[in-house]
């Protein structure tokens, strides 16, 4: 059996296996941290759903009843109580960006932490003699466009993840019980 070379040099398991190690190790690494924040996240994003709802449902009955606030003099009572929402709401606002923001940072740090690694012991093989310095050079450029691949597909995952929650408030809306039913039974027994 020949041996493969690669620009005139040998190539072994060894170069195959740091290869392959950006492949493996990034899922491995990425697929269990999205799932030990999904809860966090989660919850951060339902609460700035529900503080938007809130909101815009305080501003429909503040403009409904815009006239009877005037009549009985409560406009204080209704700027102080309008502060006090939109203080709520850009704290959800706030806190569930960082946790977006941490999510998406980790693809690019978990990538950093893969070229550091090889950074070590590739540039221990090479002062070694074991690795050339264009092979080198060469799995230090595979390594970040597959940690730039990886974490583009990790954020398509945190964005997809991102719009769950009001997906979900959509489903729960539009499953509801109704009256189309009972109305299409009286419908029915109307034309028969």
């Amino acid at each position: 059996m020949g041996q493969t070379l690669v620009q005139g040099h040998p190539v072994t398991m060894e170069h195959f296996l740091i290869g392959a190690l950006p492949m493996i190790f990034m899922p491995c690494v990425l697929i269990p941290f999205m799932c030990l924040r999904y809860e966090t996240v989660s919850r951060e994003l339902l609460q700035r759903n529900c503080a938007e709802n809130e909101m815009v449902t305080w501003i429909q009955q503040l403009v409904t009843h815009c006239r009877l606030i005037q009549d009985y003099h409560r406009e204080p009572w209704a700027v102080d109580e309008m502060d006090r929402r939109i203080a709520w709401h850009n704290k959800c606002i706030i806190t569930s960006s960082e946790v977006i923001c941490n999510n998406n940072y980790f693809g690019e740090w978990l990538t950093l932490l893969v070229i550091l690694c090889w950074t070590l012991f590739g540039g221990k093989a090479v002062l070694d003699g074991d690795v050339t310095l264009g092979t080198f050079v060469a799995m230090m450029k595979i390594i970040k466009n597959t940690g730039e691949e990886w974490k583009n597909i990790y954020k398509t995952f945190l964005s997809i993840e991102e719009v769950l929650p009001g997906l979900a408030y959509i489903t729960r809306v539009l499953n509801r019980p109704n009256e189309l039913l009972r109305k299409k039974d009286h419908l029915d027994a109307r034309v028969e």
